[in-house]
């Protein structure tokens, strides 16, 4: 998810919709951040990436 989130911004779009297949990634990504979670950096880098000033969607 973060690799294609880098993609896409460094592509310029300013709109787009983000599709998983995982409840998981979505609740971490979507949830308050644990900062002792094994992904904790992971996503918090996908976080920052979501909220730069683009119009995101994170849809299951």
């Amino acid at each position: 998810m973060q690799k294609g989130l880098m993609i896409v911004w460094q592509r310029n779009f300013k709109n787009m919709i983000c599709m998983s297949n995982s409840l998981r990634v979505v609740n971490l990504v979507l949830g308050s951040r644990e900062l002792f979670h094994r992904y904790a950096v992971l996503v918090t880098k996908i976080k920052d990436l979501l909220g730069r000033e683009w119009r995101t969607s994170l849809v299951l």
